[in-house]
């Protein structure tokens, strides 16, 4: 196994890129409101049905996150974690952790289940339809549009961030 400057740089930009996307992305669905969100992708033409439960994923991503703080701290004030473990370990531990947080999940999900049939919802085929405030205008189309067509065009004038990011790198050193 040969690692080159190269070979670390373009795994940098990989990480960094995709990282940044993932972050850009769950930042913008927890700024919105649930209402935004399944406005939108109705908007777009997704099932009522399946843009709320897209809604619901996305906005109980913080308590998820939440639950596997209390979890791992938990954890630690019992003593687990503390010295270097082998795979098989750490496999163990990924075990350890994953059945309270499938369990809390599976409790938090019953009681949406729960607090969404107390307030009536039932997954009609026909719901209320939502009333956006500002109906799509030609901006947003553009937008849409020009968010489709720079992956495109990169995608078939073959430029590559990575190899732009070495040739800068190299004339920086």
């Amino acid at each position: 196994l040969f690692i080159s400057d190269q070979t670390l740089l373009t795994a940098g930009t990989k990480v960094l890129g995709f990282g940044a996307m993932v972050f850009i992305v769950l930042g913008l669905f927890m700024m919105m409101r649930g209402t935004e969100v399944v406005g939108m992708l109705e908007q777009i033409g997704i099932p009522f049905k399946v843009s709320f439960f897209v809604s619901l994923a996305l906005r109980s991503l913080s308590t998820a996150v939440e639950d596997y703080d209390t979890i791992h701290q938990a954890q630690l004030a019992r003593g687990s974690g503390f010295h270097e473990k082998t795979i098989f370990g750490q496999v163990k531990d990924f075990g350890f952790m994953a059945v309270p947080l499938i369990a809390t999940s599976l409790t938090r999900s019953t009681q949406m289940a729960a607090a969404l049939a107390a307030r009536g919802f039932r997954g009609a085929i026909h719901p209320t339809p939502y009333r956006e405030t500002q109906p799509f205008r030609w901006g947003d189309i553009v937008a849409i549009g020009l968010s489709v067509a720079f992956p495109v065009a990169l995608l078939f004038t073959g430029f590559n961030f990575t190899d732009s990011l070495v040739s800068l790198w190299r004339a920086i050193l």
